[in-house]
């Protein structure tokens, strides 16, 4: 949705401009117009509702991800699923469950999950072509093109751009400390802000596994962005990869 506001504006400026001199030129900058329709707009559009589809599902994950005690019976079909209910919902009393304190309980940390999320979406694809470009910029492009050719050299930069930035994304961790204590021990966030977190756990703690993030961010962002580019190539027949 966002990517066809963006181009609908793009395409309405152009006529705009390229009119026999009735048509007045957009008092909108270009910048504003970029921000509002383009990759950071989008980035945190899909950001917010991938938090708000998702979270449920991260959250029962981590929870029986940190339980210790064994949760499933094979024998026995209904104990395991009070057991799995006893996990899930750990912390809810009971008496008085309703369907919407259920779906509640199963949003915790939702504030440091969109700022985690949402950051790391505006990161990569909104860094991603301010890198690409960055690379065009200084003849980077020529290199990937003489040696892979230009069938495969432009995909490739664009992956390379896109993994620089995956990889980037480890600065963020702190955040994603925060959605996960939330989610797991909520007494250990209740009443303490982010500053008393790092002072109590320490800055390295909040970087925990940075090393394992990022070689796992570094493949997966290669693939999606030439995997990305590839299909723009194949199935829509674009050259610009921009587009």
């Amino acid at each position: 949705t966002v990517s066809v506001l963006y181009w609908h504006e793009q395409n309405r400026h152009h006529h705009a401009m390229g009119g026999a001199g009735a048509a007045a030129p957009t008092t909108v900058p270009q910048g504003w117009r970029d921000l509002a329709f383009g990759p950071p707009a989008g980035a945190m559009l899909a950001g917010t509702l991938e938090i708000a589809f998702f979270h449920p599902f991260d959250t029962v994950a981590k929870r029986l991800m940190s339980h210790t005690q064994r949760v499933v019976i094979p024998t026995d079909p209904a104990r395991t699923w009070r057991n799995v209910g006893s996990v899930v919902f750990k912390g809810l009393p009971e008496e008085g469950r309703t369907v919407a304190s259920r779906v509640a309980h199963m949003y915790p940390g939702s504030k440091w999950a969109i700022t985690y999320k949402v950051s790391q979406r505006v990161v990569k694809f909104a860094g991603q072509p301010v890198l690409r470009d960055a690379l065009h910029g200084n003849g980077t492009d020529k290199v990937f093109t003489d040696a892979l050719g230009p069938k495969w050299g432009k995909p490739c930069l664009e992956a390379c751009a896109g993994t620089v930035v995956g990889v980037c994304e480890v600065v963020l961790l702190p955040f994603d400390r925060m959605k996960v204590l939330a989610q797991t021990n909520r007494d250990a966030v209740a009443g303490r802000s982010f500053a008393d977190i790092i002072r109590r756990e320490g800055l390295g703690a909040m970087y925990a596994g940075a090393g394992t993030t990022a070689a796992r961010n570094a493949p997966g962002s290669f693939l999606l962005f030439f995997g990305a580019c590839t299909t723009k190539d194949v199935v829509f027949g674009l050259a610009d990869y921009s587009k």
